[in-house]
């Protein structure tokens, strides 16, 4: 933050086209016109990109609106995302699996208020899946993977942790018009889950090596 002027430091950025790129204490930046002036969608080289807002900070910028301006560009592969406190995803990020088709990756961390997942599911190469200290969620069912099916083909890594209000986790959805029952993650190799000590798996756990 330059607290002798009407802006933060972010414009720095405007001139960086790098493959990872770290952004942190996005509490600081003053206004949205600083986050679009630095057009991360253009910047065609990104592969990585780490969103950052210091836990319970005050924001002078709603996160929503400041989120909604930070779009990556369509070459991202992996995303995370610390101390977003906003309830709900812009709209780029509803829409994920047709703005970042070539995400492998997705953490999302210390979100205390959202209250609903995106359609993840939709995403044709994620491989890793990672939710921590995200208390808004109660339950994960098949809103996660989205209209189209099959959801995550490509899903092999996923992660719970610190949900302590998450209660139930459907971990199969009824495909086709047979009503045949088929697991969330159908190719699911590591599944961990750590200090979520109100949950409950149904109809049973879900198939990993």
């Amino acid at each position: 933050a330059d607290y002798h002027h009407s802006s933060s430091n972010l414009a720095l950025l405007q001139d960086v086209n790098r493959t990872d790129l770290v952004i942190s204490r996005l509490e600081n930046v003053k206004s949205v016109q600083e986050a679009r002036s630095i057009k991360l969608m253009e910047k065609g080289r990104m592969k990585e990109i780490i969103l950052n807002w210091t836990t319970d900070s005050e924001r002078l910028v709603e996160g929503m609106e400041m989120l909604g301006e930070l779009v990556p560009p369509t070459t991202l592969e992996k995303l995370c995302i610390y101390g977003y406190s906003s309830v709900k995803f812009p709209e780029w990020f509803i829409g994920v699996a047709d703005h970042l088709p070539n995400l492998c990756q997705i953490s999302l961390s210390d979100l205390p208020k959202c209250n609903r997942l995106p359609p993840l599911g939709q995403l044709p190469n994620l491989e890793k899946l990672k939710l921590r200290k995200m208390n808004g969620i109660s339950k994960i069912d098949g809103d996660l993977c989205g209209t189209r099916r099959p959801s995550f083909p490509r899903l092999k890594n996923f992660s719970l942790s610190e949900m302590e209000s998450l209660k139930v986790w459907y971990t199969t959805y009824y495909h086709g018009g047979e009503g045949v029952s088929k697991f969330i993650f159908p190719n699911l190799c590591i599944l961990e889950i750590h200090d979520c000590p109100n949950l409950r798996l149904k109809p049973c756990l879900h198939r990993a090596e």
